[in-house]
This record gives C-alpha cells, sequence and structure tokens, in this order.
C-alpha cells in the first residue's frame, strides 16, 4: 500500500557489480493517465475497437493507461537487451487512486484521487528483479511513498545516518516478516482550492485504525481497515485509540505549521 505523493513513477536502480564501476539511478515521472485525457489517437482506436460499449472518457483513460505500460515495457526491454535486467530493481507506483471525473475505477475501495478514504490514496506498487525477489508474489504490507529511499539505499547498502522519514521496508519485499504498520502515518493537504477555502483535509493511521476529516467542513470518522476494509460504518470518536490518533495528528499539525508552505498573499 502506497499514499499519493508523485506523479506515476519508475524507479530504477541499478546495483554495482564486481567489474561495474558505473551504477546508475534513474527517476522517471510519467505524467500521464491524468486529465486532460489526450492519449494518442491510434491507441483510443485500439480500445473502443476491442469494448465498443465503452463510453468515450473511459476509452481514453484506458489508452493512456496501456500506453504507459508499453513504454514502462520499452525501458524494461532496453535493460534486458543491455544485459542489466537481472541486476537492477525496478520499482513503480502510482501517487493516488483514479480520477472521478476520467471514470477511472479504484476497485474495492472507497473514494477517489483527493479523497483521504482508501481510494484516494490506496494504490498499487510493483517491483521487479530476476533473481532477486520472486516473481509473481502478492503482499498486503503496509508501505507509503517515504519508505522508497530508505528502501533503497538499505538495498544498495548505504547507510541512512540523519533523521528521515520512512523506514526501509526491504525484509518484508523479500518475503521476511516485518511489522510495518506499528508508527504513525500522516496525510495532510493544504492547496487553499475553492472547495476547502483555504483549509486543510487530513488522516493519520496507526496500525489498522485510521482518524480522517476528507473535507474540512465535514466530521471527522475513525475506521477499523481491517474489519471495515471500505470504511463504510465510523465508529465512535472516543476512546483510547481515538485519543491516540487525534493527539497525534494534532501535533503533527502544529510541527506542519511551524514551516512555512506558500507565500503569503498580497
Amino acid at each position: 500500500m502506497l499514499p499519493n505523493c508523485l506523479l506515476h513513477g519508475v524507479w530504477i536502480i541499478s546495483r554495482k557489480k564486481q567489474k561495474e564501476k558505473n551504477p546508475f539511478f534513474l527517476y522517471l515521472a510519467y505524467n500521464a493517465p491524468h486529465s486532460p485525457l489526450q492519449p494518442p489517437v491510434e491507441w483510443v482506436n485500439k480500445v473502443q475497437e476491442r469494448d465498443k460499449s465503452l463510453p468515450v472518457k473511459r476509452a481514453r483513460l484506458i489508452a493512456l493507461i496501456e500506453h504507459l505500460d508499453y513504454n514502462i515495457g520499452k525501458v524494461i526491454q532496453s535493460l534486458e537487451e543491455s544485459g542489466q535486467l537481472n541486476n537492477t530493481l525496478v520499482i513503480f507506483a502510482s501517487d493516488n487512486g483514479g480520477d472521478r471525473g476520467s471514470m477511472a475505477n479504484n476497485g474495492p475501495t472507497r473514494g477517489a484521487k483527493g479523497d483521504m478514504f482508501e481510494g484516494g490514496i490506496h494504490v498499487a506498487c510493483a517491483l521487479n528483479m530476476p533473481g532477486v525477489f520472486e516473481g509473481g508474489r502478492r503482499d498486503n504490507h503496509f508501505v507509503v511513498m517515504m519508505d522508497l529511499m530508505p528502501t533503497i539505499c538499505d538495498f544498495v547498502n548505504v547507510p541512512v545516518k540523519h533523521e528521515i522519514d520512512g523506514i526501509s521496508v526491504l525484509d518484508a519485499i523479500k518475503g521476511k516478516t516485518q511489522n510495518t504498520e506499528d508508527r504513525f502515518v500522516f496525510w495532510l493537504r493544504n492547496e487553499g482550492g475553492a472547495q476547502f477555502c483555504g483549509k486543510s483535509q487530513s488522516a493519520v493511521r496507526y496500525n489498522e485504525y485510521k482518524l480522517l476529516q476528507n473535507l474540512p467542513f465535514e466530521k471527522s470518522q475513525m475506521f477499523n481497515l481491517e474489519e471495515d476494509s471500505l470504511e463504510t460504518t465510523p465508529l465512535p470518536l472516543q476512546g483510547d485509540m481515538f485519543r491516540k490518533l487525534n493527539n497525534a495528528m494534532t501535533k503533527h499539525y502544529r510541527a506542519w505549521g511551524a514551516v512555512p508552505c506558500q507565500a503569503p498573499s498580497k
């Protein structure tokens, strides 16, 4: 599980071989699929020929996704042809859930892009490195985007000697037992848009519990994601876990508020 942070991105990390002098790192950020939906016409035609019942907007989104997949495939092919694939870690992740306005399907989750519900922040992440990670294995460890840097550093044996958000989840990736949920993780968005009147929306999670305020004008809601993955039945805003989450969010707001995030309006 990864929260929103960046555009759809591919991280490519080559480990240094015994005779290799130039290991490399590549971060490849795609701005699609994203609105406005402007995929190549020939890709839209292929989607519509396959399923003539699709609305045009949905067909364009699918075409963008398939075009993205095709181009990532070209990168993988280049790594294979250069003999680097077996020595290279490839990570693919999205920044957020699918957009309602683009007719995206977020599967068995509530909400979409822009929400603090799981449909807005719970996305898939794929990793590939033949000979190191077992192919085809699915995992549901709780991992956030900030974990990628310490994980990559751990992977290439580069120590992180200063305080950093995120943890190395290399053990989890390798299929070993690792508790990645025993920590507070925060989502905080304050973009000052018209719909928020300059106010923020937020969420905090600890283990299976999550406290969120999806819109600044709505009441906060708390869920047990293990028992209620669709976030349909809010728990009472009381008890030890509510106080724990609420106090953590309050402290995070205070720390966040001490750092200027935008220029003052004139």
